[in-house]
């Protein structure tokens, strides 16, 4: 097994017996699993450290916070020289643009769905209903929502990044208009 993860500071790997580890305070062996490495798992040695070493354990789970915390350093240095490549500016070094721009493309894409608001969300609900309210009364095609300049429509603040998710015409058409008619049925037969 690698010795990259820090549960290696609290055990040792069993000369007589791959599959298992030894536990450096109390001496007593645990299973990896398997005696193959790539199929060992050190969840029973985390286990044993929660369970019967509080410090040990406390020290483990600091040090693996650190590391996560130093991989989202160099995952955020990383971005920062992708933006810097994405607007243009250029490392002497690298002679121009890299192509992989299009994985931070990607980040970007999945950090502002992240930042939506959800189809659930009120003022989301408020914005389907409104655009709803639009296609019936003017009495505009279901793909109207489709369209480019649709799309272009900031329904927030203009200001602010856009937070509305747009939803498809197949939503509106076999999710949000039956609802619709239902509600204005009701309305109409009392």
């Amino acid at each position: 097994m690698s010795q990259k993860n820090y549960i290696w500071d609290f055990f040792e790997k069993s000369t007589s017996d791959l599959s298992k580890a030894k536990c450096n305070k109390c001496h007593k062996l645990y299973s990896l699993g398997s005696s193959e490495p790539k199929r060992q798992t050190i969840h029973g040695l985390k286990l044993h450290l929660s369970k019967f070493h509080g410090e040990e354990n406390r020290q483990y789970l600091k040090r693996q916070a650190e590391k996560e915390e130093q991989k989202l350093e160099a995952k955020l240095k990383r971005r920062k020289s992708e933006i810097s490549i994405a607007t243009g500016s250029t490392n002497s070094s690298s002679g121009g643009q890299l192509v992989q721009t299009t994985i931070f493309k990607m980040e970007q894409a999945r950090a502002l769905k992240a930042s939506m608001w959800p189809d659930d969300h009120e003022i989301s609900r408020r914005i389907d209903k409104s655009i709803m309210d639009l296609i019936i009364v003017d009495m505009l095609p279901y793909s109207i929502v489709d369209s480019e300049a649709f799309r272009r429509l900031n329904f927030t603040d203009p200001h602010s990044p856009q937070k509305y998710n747009f939803k498809s015409e197949k939503y509106f058409r076999t999710t949000l208009m039956p609802q619709t008619y239902e509600i204005v049925s009701k309305k109409c037969t009392i």
